[in-house]
């Protein structure tokens, strides 16, 4: 006779929720470092665009004449920094509609913990007491020897 939990089915089922949400937690997490690293190249690209106006604007040691950019190459900067801004920007709402999600993911997480672990201590609870009742069983069939051989004597 060995101890059997009535909620195992229940008990497993609250197990896989919990290995379920934490795959799905990892994967969030993983989207969050990908944008953090997407922004930040994003960031270098912009600061080597500024860097590089920059520079263009300073006159050189060995020539006293700066250098004077056209028109078009100007507007090409332009239009290439207004990417690189709107690039940032789209990645940003991206990272925070990813944070809001990775935190309502978070709470379910907890949640599946939460309710696991309550599982596990009803099944412990359950243990308990059917080791219990076997020890009382036990002693009880003990008690019933000792009285036989006591009324035998």
């Amino acid at each position: 006779m060995g101890f059997k939990f009535k909620l195992e089915p229940l008990h497993k089922y609250k197990k896989q929720m919990v290995d379920l949400e934490q795959q799905k937690f990892a994967q969030l997490t993983q989207r969050l470092v990908q944008i953090d690293r997407e922004i930040e190249t994003i960031t270098d690209q912009l600061k080597k665009h500024i860097d590089q106006n920059s520079q263009m604007n300073t006159p050189n040691d060995s020539t006293s004449l700066c250098y004077v950019p056209n028109i078009q190459s100007l507007q090409q900067r332009e239009s290439q920094m207004r990417m690189i801004h709107t690039g940032l920007k789209e990645l940003r709402e991206q990272k925070a509609l990813v944070l809001r999600e990775f935190n309502q993911q978070k709470e379910i997480l907890n949640t599946a913990h939460k309710e696991r672990k309550m599982m596990d201590k009803s099944k412990e609870k359950a243990l308990v007491a059917f080791q219990e009742s076997l020890q009382r069983k036990a002693e009880k069939m003990l008690n019933e020897q000792s009285i036989q051989r006591y009324q035998r004597a």
